[in-house]
């Protein structure tokens, strides 16, 4: 995992400028796999969200596995299961506090 970042809401601001301080630091990718979820896809054509067309507009392709197929990202699935047990159940009583979970958990 390269990096986490918490914050009271869901932000295609805040989101699409963690994803380029990470694109800063580790370089573009030439694809990104996800889910269908916020922020990563929608239900409009071809399933883009803003977040999707933002890195195509970079020249990343967005890689969606199957709407039901969690099994297509199996790895990632299975880290997001050990985040919540280590890291976000209970969530942390503030966005500083929660920030230091992620970290431990990042390490």
């Amino acid at each position: 995992m390269l990096g986490f970042d918490a914050h009271p809401a869901i932000s295609l601001e805040k989101t699409f400028a963690h994803f380029r301080q990470l694109f800063e630091t580790y370089g573009l990718p030439n694809r990104v796999r996800t889910d269908n979820g916020v922020p990563f896809a929608s239900n409009v054509l071809a399933r883009l969200s803003q977040l999707s067309v933002c890195f195509i507009k970079l020249g990343i392709y967005p890689e969606m596995i199957e709407p039901g197929k969690p099994q297509q990202n199996g790895v990632h699935e299975r880290m997001h299961r050990t985040l919540k047990q280590d890291a976000t159940i209970p969530p942390a009583g503030s966005l500083r506090a929660q920030h230091r979970k992620f970290d431990r958990f990042r390490e």
